[in-house]
């Protein structure tokens, strides 16, 4: 089941509260379809995942970093390049 808008609207609203200012340290992607970002924060690391499974899209914090596929994924060894060490400024959501 994938989440309504306002069930993203919601999500997005307190993930926007909690992860501005972190610091993207690891990227896993734990299926072909998702993405998992350990980010850390004033005093806690938070593991942003992404989900893009047609009808089970899904975001949020997860318990724990989860698995990483391998071999390495071109795309996941180019996000790991590309995204690593940065900080997330804000959050938002766009129509």
């Amino acid at each position: 089941m994938n989440l309504s808008l306002t069930e993203v609207r919601q999500v997005v609203e307190e993930l926007a509260e909690r992860l501005p200012g972190g610091r993207i340290q690891e990227i896993r992607q734990p299926t072909p379809s998702a993405v998992c970002l350990s980010l850390r924060v004033p005093g806690e690391t938070l593991h942003l995942c992404l989900d893009a499974t047609p009808g089970a899209a899904w975001l949020g914090i997860a318990p724990d970093k989860g698995p990483t596929t391998t071999p390495m994924p071109h795309f996941l060894a180019r996000l790991r390049h590309d995204v690593t060490g940065a900080i997330v400024q804000s959050l938002s959501q766009h129509r």
